[in-house]
């Protein structure tokens, strides 16, 4: 069966059109190229710089829309080559940090879609009023993917804004590693007519466990005595915190930074058992460790900013009877994808986070 081409990777070929050579150059005239020293072995080829601009990358044998129309399309000079820097161009154009994985994807799909594309010419598709209308929806649309890709990367915060930004929010990068041991309000073998452990009860429960942990002994041990008495056979959660940031913890557990170094908490209750918690340390993260994390925000919200300047002093008048006149008259709606909202955003601004995640959450253990 036929692979059909994904609609992403469709759409993308106008923005190749972009910064790619002319048609002739980026497409039809894929001739074959000199000969080139290809590595001994390239299979064990470790760097794609080992091979030469003028590597064929991919060849499709019996495809030669610019040979003279008698070319037997089985003879071994129809072929078109897609050399390395043609295809690296291409990638560059899509996006310069594409996996490995789907480069190879990315050049069957680009193959099918040059024997797909000559054959759309040769039937006068490219003719057809719909072609036209599509064509001219796209462009617009890659006009402002490309608006957007530009105000992204000079939206990028300077060295002052990150280090400012990360002075005036101090707080937030201060991290705290702790001890904890947990108290499970349900038990494993509670009957659904069984009275179900009450807050003061969770308390004193845990008041016990507290005063143990006052007096020296070991979280592990604790937390596991607690497990065992509650009826649960499975292992007991960890009781090491490595890493929690504030915005890790909820409100009403905050105070857990104004702890000494090697104070204990007071017992929190919450809906899944309470917590009792010990500070090991405290310290700041490195502006250096967050600094990806804090470019990303900053410049997601520079970016955000901009486009909300550009769009917001336009606003559309939307015809809602005649919106509403698509499901037809009162009473009756078509039901299935007809009838359905496909509108998705045009575009959004690309985005990455790279914050730091906790090893675990108050929130869920």
């Amino acid at each position: 069966m036929f692979k059909v081409l994904s609609s992403g990777l469709i759409l993308t070929t106008l923005a190749i059109a972009q910064t790619a050579p002319s048609p002739s150059a980026a497409a039809g005239d894929h001739k074959a190229p000199a000969p080139v020293a290809i590595p001994a072995n390239p299979a064990t080829s470790t760097a794609a710089s080992d091979f030469p601009p003028s590597t064929p990358v991919v060849t499709l044998n019996g495809f030669c829309p610019d040979a003279p129309a008698a070319t037997d399309p089985k003879s071994p000079e129809c072929k078109t080559v897609i050399t390395k820097a043609q295809f690296e161009r291409i990638i560059d154009t899509l996006n310069p940090k594409m996996p490995p994985q789907a480069r190879e994807g990315v050049a069957a799909d680009y193959a099918k879609m040059l024997v797909l594309a000559d054959r759309a010419k040769k039937q006068g598709i490219e003719d057809t009023p719909h072609y036209k209308e599509l064509i001219s929806f796209l462009k617009m649309q890659v006009a402002a993917q490309e608006l957007i890709r530009s105000m992204q990367e000079k939206a990028k915060p300077t060295d002052a804004e990150l280090k400012k930004y990360y002075d005036d929010n101090a707080s937030k990068y201060e991290e705290i590693s702790l001890k904890r041991v947990f108290i499970p309000r349900n038990s494993p073998n509670a009957k659904p007519e069984d009275k179900k452990p009450t807050d003061d009860d969770l308390k004193q429960e845990a008041a016990k466990a507290r005063a143990r942990l006052a007096s020296g002994e070991d979280f592990d041990k604790v937390q596991k005595d607690v497990y065992t008495a509650k009826g649960y056979s499975t292992p007991p959660p960890p009781t090491t915190i490595p890493t929690w940031r504030r915005e890790s913890v909820p409100p009403n557990q905050q105070s857990l930074f104004d702890l000494k170094q090697g104070e204990l908490s007071s017992v929190t209750v919450e809906p899944a058992g309470a917590y009792i918690y010990r500070l090991e340390e405290k310290k700041t993260t490195p502006l250096e460790t967050v600094r990806a994390e804090i470019e990303s925000k900053l410049q997601t919200q520079t970016l955000k900013d901009q486009v909300e300047a550009l769009t917001s002093s336009v606003k559309p008048d939307v015809n809602e009877a005649y919106f509403k006149s698509l499901n037809g008259p009162p009473g009756e709606h078509t039901i299935g994808p007809a009838s359905m909202s496909q509108h998705k955003p045009m575009m959004s601004p690309r985005t990455s986070t790279s914050s730091t995640a906790p090893q675990a959450s108050p929130k869920t253990q």
